[in-house]
């Protein structure tokens, strides 16, 4: 320590009052140097692009060096004897190994910056998060031939293993929820139809809207809104209204064609037409019907259906006849179109 003081206070002793002279002319040439370079209108953009660039690539550059540090690949030799020791792990501790946890992500932020001579400071930020899961050993997670599943593979099964054993304890089959998720559990249909004219009743025409409402894999509920124009040969004609509620059962199918049988009831009341509509003269009269009925999928959404049944109407004491009256049983054919949604 001395003697690096006493080398200092030589320097210091011989230096102290030292002058260097400077040419003529040299801070002159130095104002032009500097007032030129800042005044081009080329110099100055392209410094800051040289800039912007070197610090982009420096950021870049050790951001790839923190990725491929934080997420190497282990080696071949490291993967066996990680595989070996989770073998071990699972033989020995099979109801003590934890769940899958997701391990905290990993995050590295860099910045880099770089000030021009003469220009603004230009900053360049990169980020970049890695998310690793961690999954824990599992006693399914193990093939017959005692190699191991993929990531996640063995969780799967166990999970599909205890919904199948939870749905068996319920009394429903996988069979019958793949059913229901593939079909959709609600139905619009639009129908249009007729039944056999009699005597002097023509044939009369029939329209209606329902809304199917899927219970199971086979048994479906609908209900909804039918119209019927009942008209006479000498002109007359009866206007009803009637909300038909009946059960589909579903027979058998494929993608393209079902076959299903259908079996209800109907309240039927006229609405106009009849010299009195009123509930006196012209009172609620109620049918039953069963059928059979095809439907034809021209996509997953819609189908067309065409139902032919075998209705019978009960007799109302109306004051006006009607095709109800004279024929209650009757054959009749509805053809429409139905949206499932």
């Amino acid at each position: 320590m001395r003697d690096k003081s006493e080398i200092t206070d030589l320097f210091k002793s011989r230096l102290d009052h030292a002058e260097l002279e400077v040419r003529d002319g040299f801070w002159e040439t130095l104002e032009r140097d500097v007032a030129a370079s800042s005044s081009s209108p080329f110099v100055r953009p392209v410094r800051r692009r040289m800039y912007r660039w070197a610090a982009a690539a420096a950021a870049v550059l050790l951001v790839l060096g923190i990725t491929m540090a934080v997420w190497r690949k282990p080696a071949p030799q490291e993967a066996r004897e990680a595989s070996r020791h989770l073998a071990s792990v699972e033989a020995q501790e099979p109801e003590t190994r934890a769940p899958e946890t997701p391990a905290p992500p990993v995050r590295a932020s860099v910045v880099a910056q770089a000030e021009p001579s003469g220009g603004e400071p230009v900053s360049v930020h990169v980020s970049i998060t890695i998310t690793q899961r961690q999954y824990g050993g599992h006693p399914q997670a193990r093939r017959a031939d005692n190699s191991l599943f993929p990531a996640g593979e063995g969780y799967r099964e166990a999970g599909d293993g205890a919904s199948r054993a939870a749905m068996q304890d319920d009394g429903v089959t996988v069979e019958d929820c793949a059913t229901l998720l593939k079909h959709p559990r609600w139905a619009l249909k639009a129908g249009i139809g007729t039944s056999l004219p009699k005597g002097g009743f023509r044939a009369p025409l029939t329209a209606g809207l329902s809304v199917e409402r899927r219970l199971s894999k086979r048994l479906s509920l609908e209900a909804g809104v039918q119209y019927s124009r009942l008209a006479e040969a000498r002109g007359e004609t009866l206007h009803t209204l009637g909300i038909p509620v009946r059960l589909n059962v579903l027979l058998a199918g494929n993608d393209k064609v079902d076959f299903y049988a259908l079996a209800g009831g109907a309240v039927e009341k006229c609405v106009a037409g009849a010299p009195d509509n009123s509930f006196e003269a012209e009172p609620v009269q109620c049918s039953v019907m069963a059928g059979l009925g095809v439907r034809y999928k021209m996509n997953d959404r819609l189908a067309l259906f065409a139902e032919p049944t075998v209705s019978h109407h009960f007799d109302s004491d109306a004051s006006t006849p009607s095709l109800r009256t004279e024929r209650p049983t009757n054959l009749n054919l509805l053809c429409g179109l139905r949206m499932a949604f």
